[in-house]
């Protein structure tokens, strides 16, 4: 063999020693096995898997029980290394090397020997945020097993024995906890902001092991979330907005937020309270420019409220488009006039895409500056004309401007068009000339192209005068 070719050769070597196989290659698959688990197509082979990072170690007791990670990969990135040959320290940077296994369901690497790249340590593994949901359903709880998972609001709703306990959301979903690496003396009912831990399947469920006490977080007013929900209801849209779980014991007795929303197509309306409303008080509203203020202070604390609704914010729809809702700031206060910040309310703003899909053509016109069908362009100012046809259907779409004896002005528009455009007139003919102070219509024509059918519309347009 010539040498170039064995230097190439030994070269791969090498680097499938280096950089050997991902966990995730080995952990991901979709084809169930027995009782609906997923077991590894490596099953029997010996693997090498480098680099990676020991995650946990110490399940069960024994320090050569390990849990290793990938470093990069988010899902399928755990795996867990039964009886290793030798030990490392955590998120240490490591080369792994054993054979692939399945017990009662859970794939793991037996008789693994642990080779250090670099001592570290290596920065914390980031958990994977995840629902009950997520995890009573085998085939989604498959790409996080032995992974780091994290999930919020949760109470300790039974107790098994010393070492088992399950955890319930706020649908009423359950999961086991269970004491693999730390146990824990609890109490039925005790509340929890989040819980953390490796997930592990025993055979016949997916169980939660917290790593430490630092996995347990106590559930506090810092642990509270929000979130929304919107729908539209005729030419009203409605944005919802839910808080995580509030405790009697906290004393809340506030909150304030931040919002602004796309003036082009929405209006603010109005607020209508939630659940937590103990009396007829309305919330206050403060306009400063483009930024609206919201404070809501009832005449009592709260109270106990499972993911309650804290209040709706009403708007008028203007306008077909893209309707934003944005968050900048939310805040909760206590009786001690403590507050407590969410750290990330743009997690619930508002982008819907509100489509016109309505069997009739389509108009709307107005001045940016005010609303109205009313411009001046001797000021140089222009008039918003957005029409059409719904969604999906091409049409010859013809927009004219007339003036009140019928004669043709200007015809800015005559073309195929899908969906709704939007076009600005400048005030002026068909031979670019200002057209005279006035009232004009502006006509829009739209044909179906594979059936023929025609549907018209039409709106006055007022060419204001020039200032004096």
């Amino acid at each position: 063999m010539p040498r170039k070719l064995i230097i190439i050769f030994f070269l791969l070597i090498l680097t499938q020693v280096i950089f050997g196989q991902t966990i995730m290659q080995i952990q991901q698959t979709d084809i169930p096995g027995a009782d609906n688990t997923y077991p590894s197509l490596y099953v029997g082979q010996q693997v090498t898997i480098s680099p990676a990072s020991i995650g946990a170690k110490g399940f069960n007791g024994s320090d050569k029980n390990l849990f290793a990670y990938d470093l990069n990969d988010r899902l399928w990135n755990g795996i867990y290394l039964n009886n290793a040959t030798n030990t490392a320290n955590l998120r240490t940077m490591v080369s792994i090397t054993g054979t692939v296994s399945e017990n009662n369901g859970m794939t793991e690497l037996i008789n693994a020997t642990i080779t250090v790249l670099n001592p570290g340590p290596l920065d914390e593994t980031i958990a994977n945020l995840v629902t009950v949901s997520d995890l009573l359903n085998k085939a989604t709880a498959e790409q996080y097993e032995s992974s780091l998972v994290k999930i919020n609001n949760l109470a300790c709703s039974e107790i098994l024995d010393a070492n088992n306990w399950y955890a319930i959301d706020g649908s009423g979903n359950e999961l086991k906890i269970g004491a693999g690496f730390h146990a824990v003396n609890q109490t039925v009912g005790e509340d929890y902001g989040s819980i953390s831990g490796i997930l592990v399947y025993d055979g016949t469920e997916f169980v939660l092991h917290p790593r430490n006490q630092a996995d347990l977080i106590p559930s506090t007013p810092a642990t509270l979330t929000i979130n929304t929900e919107y729908e539209q209801l005729g030419s009203k849209f409605y944005v919802h907005i839910n808080s995580s779980n509030i405790k009697d014991s906290w004393n809340i007795n506030k909150f304030e937020f931040d919002f602004n929303f796309s003036p082009v197509y929405l209006k603010f309306h109005s607020t209508q309270m939630g659940d937590i409303s103990v009396a007829d008080q309305e919330a206050d509203l403060e306009i400063t420019d483009d930024n609206y203020k919201i404070t809501y202070k009832p005449l009592a604390s709260f109270g106990n409220y499972v993911t309650p609704r804290l209040i709706t914010l009403v708007f008028d729809v203007k306008e077909y488009g893209l309707i934003k809702v944005n968050f900048t700031s939310f805040k909760f206060f206590d009786e001690a006039d403590n507050t407590w910040i969410i750290a990330s309310p743009t997690a619930a703003n508002i982008n819907y895409n509100n489509i016109y899909n309505s069997k009739k053509a389509y108009l709307s016109i107005r001045n940016s500056r005010n609303d109205k069908n009313i411009f001046n362009p001797y000021n140089n100012e222009r008039l918003v004309i957005k029409c059409g046809f719904k969604n999906g259907v091409d049409t010859k779409t013809i927009v004219r401007i007339y003036d009140l004896k019928g004669r043709l002005v200007y015809t800015p528009v005559n073309k195929v068009v899908n969906g709704l455009l939007e076009l600005k007139w400048d005030g002026r003919d068909k031979n670019r000339e200002l057209v005279d102070i006035g009232t004009y219509i502006c006509q829009v024509e739209v044909v179906i192209r594979a059936t023929g059918d025609k549907y018209t519309t039409d709106q006055p347009i007022v060419v204001a005068g020039q200032l004096k």
